[in-house]
């Protein structure tokens, strides 16, 4: 499964186990609220149970850049964040029909004068929290209700992540609900004395919890942002430079799997890259339209020892574009911009790098591996590399020749679905490992948590999704 569970059993079991710990963190608020009154004790004890959840959610993500060990956690997000929205409905529930008895204007802060005969707005800043903390409920339904397999493959990888990347706009009109009613709306004001309100109420003993949990989330969003805005930096020392609009033309066109082809064109001069980069190739004279324009990005496959062309891998998606690209000719005209990427391989590197490519992932790594063959230094590099079948494989021989050429360089072809059952071979010294990832947007996210699963740290996870093939 692309979440992180296994099978349905695995799936009913992590839920009773979240479940339990819902009902102890819901159990131990409403102990600690003992000076409360009954009903409020009530409300009180569903939405901290339900806060506490929503800050394991988005806590552990960003705390586990800066803490490996907490890794071990990532893969419980999905169940705790179903919990929390479950929680924190019924919290919703208590409060409509216990407080407001399901006035839409008493909800949001509004009181009927019979004197004035209209609406007045009683307490300043109760509506405006109500109202955050009702939007954070309706958001946390919607990615509730999208946490799974299915909904993945419905919304496509790049939609549900986006969709899912509100779980810190949840966690923060969370917090502000929270810290309101914690800090500002039960102290004394001059509208609750003359309405005949109570002028005291019990201290709210969790309210500096809710501040640290509002602090720790904040904190380590940022310190995670320094610590990857300076690994990017690294990776951006990149020696090649794009360049754009640059002509050259088809050298040659050969199938080399079922539905997947290689062009190579000749390589302009000045056209320097790195083993991993990309380019965007564009058809100047393509003659049917395509919804998604006459260009498509494509990561060579060439090696850069290789001065005379540049050559690129695709699969057949019977597009315009693709079809226009497959039945041009050698001289045809084409437009190249580039390269662009930080996908490569360090120059020096004594780490062991697991290569894991899925389809027509198997691109980048062609580059990366052709190239270290022909250099007298040859990391020690294990592709892992999945197809439909062995009539999908690209590059089949090429492969089996340079782990040949090399006893560095090691190959194993996978028929099927990339397992945790494989990956588990290669990680009795994982510490020491990379792991790179290409293919389908749905196979990287699920190879990706199944070596989260089994251990492997994500700064030792690198990353490339083929979306637009």
């Amino acid at each position: 499964m692309l979440l992180g569970s296994k099978t349905k059993k695995e799936l009913y079991t992590r839920h009773v186990i979240m479940a339990l710990i819902s009902a102890t963190l819901v159990y131990g608020v409403w102990l600690i609220n003992a000076t409360w009154s009954p009903d409020m004790r009530l409300w009180k004890a569903f939405g901290g149970g339900a806060f506490a959840l929503l800050w394991f959610t988005v806590f552990i993500g960003p705390a586990s850049l800066l803490w490996k060990p907490l890794m071990r956690l990532i893969s419980w997000r999905r169940e705790a964040g179903i919990w929390f929205a479950i929680i924190i409905a019924v919290h919703t529930y208590l409060i409509l029909d216990g407080w407001a008895r399901w006035s839409v204007a008493g909800f949001f802060g509004f009181q009927y004068i019979q004197e004035l005969g209209m609406y007045v707005r009683v307490e300043p800043g109760f509506g405006l929290a109500n109202t955050m903390g009702l939007v954070a409920v309706i958001l946390a339904l919607i990615l509730a209700a999208t946490s799974s397999d299915r909904a993945v493959n419905y919304l496509g990888v790049s939609s549900w992540k986006w969709l899912h990347s509100f779980a810190y706009v949840i966690f923060y009109l969370g917090a502000l609900h929270v810290l309101y009613f914690a800090f500002i709306h039960y102290v004394p004001s001059l509208a609750k004395l003359l309405s005949g309100a109570p002028a005291m109420y019990p201290v709210n003993p969790l309210r500096f919890v809710y501040v640290f949990a509002f602090a720790s989330v904040f904190i380590v969003q940022m310190v995670g942002f320094i610590k990857t805005l300076k690994k990017h930096s690294k990776k951006s020392s990149v020696k090649s430079v794009s360049q754009k609009g640059i002509s050259t033309k088809i050298e040659n066109i050969k199938k080399i799997a079922k539905g997947t082809y290689e062009i190579s064109f000749i390589r302009p001069e000045g056209f320097n890259y790195t083993p991993g980069q990309y380019m965007e190739v564009s058809l100047p004279h393509m003659k049917t339209a395509d919804p998604k324009g006459n260009f498509r990005v494509f990561s060579l496959t060439s090696e850069p020892q290789d001065t005379k062309t540049l050559s690129v891998a695709f699969r057949n998606t019977k597009s315009e574009y693709k079809k226009a690209l497959i039945a041009m000719k050698k001289g045809d005209e084409v437009v190249l911009d580039g390269p662009f990427g930080h996908f490569i391989l360090p120059e020096k590197t004594k780490k062991k790098h697991i290569f894991i490519a899925g389809g027509i992932g198997i691109a980048p790594f062609m580059s990366m591996i052709k190239s270290v063959v022909k250099q007298k230094y040859v990391p020690n590099i294990t592709l892992v590399y999945g197809n439909r079948d062995e009539e999908s494989i690209a590059y089949k021989k090429e492969l089996e020749l340079l782990s040949k050429q090399s006893e560095n360089i090691s190959l194993e072809l996978v028929i099927g679905h990339i397992t945790q059952e494989i990956l588990s071979k290669y990680i009795e010294t994982q510490r020491e490992k990379v792991w790179w990832i290409v293919g389908p947007p749905q196979m990287v996210v699920a190879v990706k948590q199944t070596l989260l699963n089994i251990g492997v740290h994500d700064e030792d996870i690198r990353v490339e999704e083929f979306t637009g093939y």
